[in-house]
């Protein structure tokens, strides 16, 4: 069809994407989910910088780098996720240091400032006008467009957290500064503790010490009741010793710094360990509860983004006063968080930050194995025709090129494969792995909360692990084959993220975890649910090894992406759809033990073995568990669809 104002043809959906692009118009339907997810994404993640590190730099930068050239001597604390200024995708955190008989030169600026001293004595800040001493745990408010300067009097240094509104003005291009025409802005000596801008610690311990919970919180509030900023709320919180808070999420991105004590928090399953003076975060949606230490009570200073997020209308929160379980899980998770750092302290880690260093892997970002048109067998990397081409869709009439990787050693993984220049055509895909390469399929069951609720079971406490010979492995596009004992109306699928490992994997912690990832992989669980839950046939507990481990039972496919691809496998999303209708639909992000834990566990004593294929667990939507439960037969066709991987597509056949 010919377009208006267009010489060629538009006939294919190529031909859309591709002639949009050149006029900076892009689809939206390949990104729908990325633009519309499903739940709140955040690009940081949980972080936490330990005071005893950060604080013998920041003193060295007093004596290297003078105030007049800084204008602010500040050591900031960024998300490993993002650049500055973002400590969260909202917040801003950084310790600011002065010096003795330094000032620090006055302005003022659009973001609106809270300081929270965490060290030394005979400094102070003036704001406006108001010259104010600077004690421990003080919180100090600077409102939006006030001159301030800070200095510092007798010997020692002054240190301080900061916390602005910062990264607003990333996306609300609208933030100024103006700095004063002298050092110092005119100001006069008043009394801490009747300045509507500061909220002395003494006052605030106070408070939390009289209410008698376990766990106390107070928000920093104007005497009026209202928020101190329409941006940032600061609050405290105190708890028991050995004592924790209610497990909670929210919507809000949120900055601790611990005042006095020592303690531990869960967030999304990790453990971060921190005593007083550390700094950490909490971005926006991940479940988390604090826990203080056996022997002291431990007292937080936190502040949030809160007060814009309620003014926008965006804000929400699971959790309640009482400890109570999120609405959205069973009462099961909320037992597992601090159960599974006291029954397994080797799978606590001081922070599961992915880290993706492995020097020895081949140069393949994507690999496919294939049938050329000459009729060989080979593996290549595809030549991706758009950036949405999903490899699944491959034909012999898509005339899809790859270039020919050269496998060194027989193994994918060995630092000497590598990609040619050599291109050819695929006529055919097949499974990227063959029976040779993958020793054991390791996999994990109830590892989505939804579909642990509609079999009916209950969260455990570890990953529930089994396993799938490697004669079950199947390719791309062969068929599932039912074995005749199974062909009675209980022959299901399980769509799945599957990684493979790239090296052998013993005793693990969970921060390497990904350096033994070698890829992704689409999966399907095939699954027999008579032979695995009819007592006559399983006996009185699931039967998860017989009944899922015929021939043919785990297609894997179409490619394997590489962790280069896919740096956060929690951003991916995966479908299963069987004779076109859409059966399970659930993003990565909701696994309830992630893959660096997964791999972490599963290692422990047992040797991971190079090409060690793990299946990382089934969202709801199984045949077994509709309404009324719809089987596979013959004819069916099965699609695995997982973003950035493609499809892996197979049919049903009976033996």
């Amino acid at each position: 069809m010919a377009a208006d104002g267009f010489n060629g043809t538009i006939d294919t959906v190529d031909d859309v994407i591709k002639g949009a692009s050149k006029y900076n118009a892009v689809p939206l339907w390949p990104q729908m989910v990325k633009y519309n997810p499903p739940k709140p994404n955040p690009r940081c993640i949980p972080y936490i910088w330990r005071y005893e590190d950060v604080r013998p730099y920041l003193l060295k930068a007093g004596e290297l780098v003078k105030e007049k050239e800084a204008e602010r001597r500040v050591l900031m604390l960024i998300n490993p996720k993002r650049e500055g200024p973002y400590t969260t995708d909202t917040l801003y955190a950084g310790l600011q240091l002065v010096m003795p008989n330094e000032t620090a030169p006055a302005h003022r600026h659009t973001a609106f400032a809270l300081r929270f001293v965490i060290e030394g004595n005979g400094g102070f800040t003036a704001v406006h006008g108001q010259r104010i001493q600077m004690n421990r745990g003080d919180v100090i408010l600077t409102p939006t467009w006030n001159w301030h300067d800070h200095g510092k009097d007798g010997s020692g240094p002054m240190i301080w957290l900061d916390g602005l509104d910062l990264p607003l003005f990333q996306n609300f291009p609208v933030h100024f500064v103006e700095h004063f025409q002298e050092k110092r802005y005119p100001a006069e000596n008043v009394d801490s503790n009747n300045s509507p801008i500061v909220f002395p610690w003494l006052q605030m311990k106070e408070k939390l010490d009289s209410d008698p919970g376990v766990w106390a919180k107070q928000e920093y509030r104007k005497t009026d009741g209202s928020y101190v900023s329409k941006t940032l709320g600061p609050s405290a919180e105190r708890i028991q010793a050995g004592k924790s808070s209610k497990l909670r999420r929210e919507t809000t991105s949120c900055v601790y710094h611990v005042i006095s004590g020592e303690g531990h928090s869960m967030i999304d399953g990790q453990t971060l360990r921190w005593k007083q003076g550390d700094t950490f975060c909490i971005p926006s949606w991940y479940p988390y509860q604090l826990f203080a230490g056996e022997h002291k009570i431990l007292y937080l200073y936190r502040f949030d983004d809160k007060p814009m997020i309620e003014a926008l209308g965006f804000y929400r929160d699971e959790g309640a006063e009482d400890g109570s379980p999120l609405s959205l899980l069973p009462e099961e998770l909320v037992l597992v968080l601090p159960l599974y750092e006291r029954a397994s302290p080797q799978f606590v880690v001081e922070c599961t930050l992915p880290n993706y260093k492995n020097p020895k892997m081949p140069s393949w970002k994507r690999l496919i194995r294939f049938e050329s048109t000459d009729g060989k067998t080979l593996r290549g990397e595809p030549i991706l025709p758009s950036p949405d081409f999903d490899v699944g869709t491959t034909t012999e009439e898509t005339g899809l090129k790859a270039k020919v990787i050269e496998v060194a050693n027989n193994d994918i993984f060995d630092a000497a494969t590598k990609v040619t220049d050599q291109e050819v055509t695929v006529k055919k895909l097949l499974g990227p792995v063959t029976t040779d390469e993958v020793p054991i399929i390791r996999c994990i069951g109830l590892n989505f909360i939804k579909h642990i609720q509609e079999g009916g079971r209950t969260l455990p406490p570890y990953p529930s692990t089994f396993i799938k010979a490697n004669t079950c492995l199947n390719g791309h596009g062969a068929p599932i084959v039912i074995p005749k004992l199974a062909q009675d109306n209980q022959a299901d699928y399980e769509g799945e993220l599957c990684f493979i490992i790239s090296k052998d994997a013993l005793n693990v912690s969970e921060t390497d975890a990904y350096n033994y990832v070698g890829g992704y992989l689409c999966g399907n669980d095939v699954s027999s649910r008579k032979l695995q839950r009819d007592p006559k046939l399983a006996g009185t507990v699931p039967q998860w090894n017989f009944s899922k481990g015929f021939d043919t039972y785990a297609p894997l496919g179409p490619q394997i992406v590489s962790t280069e691809i896919v740096p956060d496998p929690s951003k991916l999303y995966l479908k299963t759809i069987v004779n076109g209708d859409v059966r399970q639909s659930e993003t990565i992000d909701d696994l309830c033990f992630k893959i660096h834990t997964i791999v972490s566990y599963c290692s422990q004593g047992t040797t991971l073995k190079k090409g060690t294929v793990v299946m990382t667990g089934t969202p709801s939507g199984v045949g077994y568990a509709m309404k009324e439960p719809q089987f596979l037969k013959p004819g069916d066709v099965v699609e695995v669809n997982i973003n950035a991987i493609g499809t892996l597509r197979n049919t049903v056949e009976y033996a």
